[in-house]
């Protein structure tokens, strides 16, 4: 976008996440499959199209869960839709949670869903990624430069219920290798990665600067 506007060619450094902390919990064989969302809850966050499509997938299958953690000013409208198309055992707004309760109710999750209309980076796509779970989000801004193959998770098109409903069944019914994910986001990630880019970065323009003089 940057390119564009301004014809200057810009180099990219992710968000770093840390891959100590945030770390792959061996998961127990259970019946019950659970979707992940972490966010403030507000209309750009859409968290609204996630209940609708969780709920076109899986009603009355008490084995899948949607688990919403955050607060914020739609807490109310989004309890009242759950209420209202009757999954309030399926679907569990959280509320606010500590970085503790976060890193815990990811580690006892299955695969995490973004359903923004916005997002510059997605910091809490590449914090499940290090725990292992597959993602789902939409192509809202940043997920587009984390999700970048189908063993990492899928993308779906801005504001569609299908889409997001039919990724959700997939992902639901797909094995996916976790040990490869949290690779992925260690080796693209991580502190010493991203830490090596910026020092690339810097010695480049030190660099240039005696060239220059």
């Amino acid at each position: 976008l940057l390119k564009d506007i301004y014809q200057i060619k810009f180099k990219y450094i992710p968000n770093v996440v840390d891959t100590q902390y945030f770390q792959r919990l061996e998961k127990k064989e259970k019946k019950e499959f659970t979707f992940i969302n972490i966010g403030y809850l507000e209309k750009k966050k859409n968290q609204v199209l996630l209940i609708k499509a969780f709920y076109q997938a899986f009603s009355g299958n008490k084995n899948i869960k949607l688990s919403i953690l955050g607060s914020g000013p739609e807490y109310n409208n989004l309890q009242q839709e759950i209420n209202k198309l009757g999954i309030s055992e399926q679907v569990k707004l959280f509320g606010f949670a500590t970085r503790k309760e976060v890193l815990g109710e990811l580690q006892l999750s299955n695969a995490f869903v973004l359903s923004s209309k916005h997002e510059t980076f997605g910091v809490v796509l590449i914090e499940s990624m290090s725990c292992g779970l597959p993602v789902i989000a939409t192509k809202c801004g940043g997920p587009e430069s984390i999700i970048e193959n189908k063993k990492l998770g899928i993308l779906v098109e801005n504001g569609s219920l299908e889409e997001l409903s039919k990724a959700m069944l997939e992902v639901e019914t797909t094995s996916f290798n976790e040990d490869y994910i949290r690779k992925y986001c260690i080796d693209n990630y991580s502190d010493l990665i991203v830490a090596r880019k910026l020092l690339a970065v810097y010695e480049q323009i030190q660099k240039e600067k005696y060239d220059h003089d």
